[in-house]
Order: structure tokens, then C-alpha cells, then sequence
């Protein structure tokens, strides 16, 4: 019985650990369609970028990624001069669901 409760409380804790990759993979999903989107839209949503490249023309690449050892998830989004985002330029996820 003492290993079934040991097992349960390491079982509920790992559950209960925080998994930053997965939680910006959801926040991305929730989203939708991300092409069409205003850069606005999008960082009030899922919050700071980690990286900013300028594209030329105006253009722009954000990049997103979290990592931890339960996972990692990165997102690059091209934007528009005029904020839209025009494409997911790379995704790459090993957050588990």
C-alpha cells in the first residue's frame, strides 16, 4: 500500500510540474489560422517573442521557443510591413500533449 502511495504522489507531481513548451504550443493552437493575424493580436496572445529579425521590405520574422526537459516548441512567423502575418516560416515541437 506505502509503494501505491508513493507511487501516486510522484505520478501527481510530475503531472503537476510546469511545461512551458507545451503551455506556448496550446496558446499558438487556441489561435487558429495565424496567417491573417495582426502581430498585435498574436503577441497579446502568447506574449513576448524570444528572437526579432528583419526581413527586408519592411518585413519581419518573430520567433517564439520555450524548452525544458519535458519538451521543446518553436514557431518562426513572417509578418507584413503592415503587421499581418503572412506565413509560419518553421514549427518545430517535441512538447507532448
Amino acid at each position: 500500500m506505502v509503494v501505491l502511495t508513493v507511487f501516486a504522489v510522484v505520478l501527481l507531481a510530475a503531472a503537476l510540474r510546469p511545461r512551458p513548451a507545451l503551455a506556448l504550443k496550446k496558446k499558438f493552437a487556441r489561435l487558429g489560422t495565424l496567417p491573417g493575424r495582426h502581430k498585435d493580436e498574436i503577441l497579446a496572445a502568447v506574449g513576448p517573442v524570444t528572437t526579432f529579425s528583419a526581413a527586408g521590405a519592411g518585413k519581419s520574422v518573430l520567433q517564439w521557443q520555450r524548452a525544458s526537459s519535458m519538451g521543446s516548441y518553436h514557431i518562426a512567423l513572417l509578418f507584413g510591413a503592415d503587421g499581418a502575418c503572412e506565413a509560419v516560416t518553421n514549427e518545430h515541437d517535441t512538447a507532448s500533449n
